[in-house]
């Protein structure tokens, strides 16, 4: 049985690494626990919480005891949001033209509008089967024309855009390995800026072990596909054998450029992920260390559940 003040309070706490105070929904949404709990129950504790001192309010923004400048802090960060999210917006109008590109998501802080003056917009790009390699090389020409790349290792990345990742469709679930409460909140907390024929229900439904850390996470939207399902599926399947040489020459040429400056990356047919850090670490240690302040005994487990 979940301890719903505790849940609270770490939910407050992973937030709390990244002085993101939440409103109440977005408590609800962010919830770490593995079963759904309603809205209703969730006020009942947080008005308990605050009434005890161990969670503080302003203006619908709850914070952990004594970390109330991070309200001004959200406020401040969401002008800057704005104006990333207007460019990320402009972008996108032009690589949705790319017929590979089936959805634009942006992911990181910035989805949570608590992006930095000095962030860049990081993109998370899904493509169709037998053609992630060949959207990847108009995609980053598309934002090199644009003049809105990140480049790597360039040192002034404000308001550039990082094609940080990029998922064939027929692969949008993530490999057990990199399921934890960090991926969790990465793929619920992602923003839709463009899609095709409901891709981003299909991006979630393929991760829900998610629900597995965040139950009250899942969540769609975009319109219902329409239209003869087989025929499509039919024309795609030709359209992916014609492409399927070019593919592979894509994929090889990419992986050659990159394997002398390769870090980090995963790079693979179906996927390719470019972190120019990883935050695990990081992260773990900030919230390992606020739960032990709160006096929340099963850290450990959270340990575990960020960083296997």
């Amino acid at each position: 049985m979940i301890q719903l003040g505790q849940a609270i309070l770490k939910t407050l706490a992973y937030a709390d690494v990244f002085d993101y105070p939440l409103l109440s929904e977005e408590i609800r949404k962010y919830l770490i626990s593995p079963v759904r709990i309603p809205a209703s129950a969730i006020k009942k504790d947080l008005t308990l919480l605050v009434q005890k001192r161990l969670v503080g309010e302003k203006d619908g923004l709850y914070y952990l005891r004594g970390r109330k400048a991070i309200v001004s802090l959200r406020k401040k960060r969401l002008e800057f949001s704005r104006k990333k999210i207007a460019i990320a917006q402009k972008a996108a109008r032009f690589l949705k033209l790319i017929p590979g590109v089936k959805a634009i998501l942006i992911t990181g802080s910035l989805a949570c509008l608590n992006a930095k003056q000095e962030d860049d917009i990081d993109w998370l790009i899904i493509t169709g089967p037998e053609s992630l390699w060949l959207t990847r090389i108009l995609a980053v020409l598309f934002l090199q024309l644009l003049g809105k790349r990140r480049l790597p290792g360039q040192a002034y990345v404000s308001d550039k855009i990082c094609l940080n990742v990029f998922l064939s469709q027929d692969c949008l679930a993530l490999p057990v390995e990199e399921r934890d409460l960090f991926a969790a909140h990465e793929i619920f907390q992602a923003k839709v800026l463009w899609q095709r024929k409901n891709v981003y229900r299909k991006f979630i439904e393929a991760n829900l072990w998610a629900n597995r850390f965040l139950a009250n996470g899942a969540s769609f939207r975009g319109n219902s596909p329409s239209g003869d399902e087989a025929k499509k599926k039919q024309k795609q399947i030709r359209l992916d054998a014609l492409l399927f040489p070019l593919e592979k020459i894509a994929f090889w040429f990419q992986l050659a450029y990159m394997r002398p400056k390769r870090g980090s990356e995963k790079i693979e047919p179906k996927r390719a992920l470019f972190h120019p850090e990883d935050v695990r670490d990081w992260l773990k240690k900030k919230y390992r260390r606020r739960l032990i302040s709160l006096g929340i005994s099963d850290w450990r487990e959270y340990d575990i559940l960020i960083l296997r």
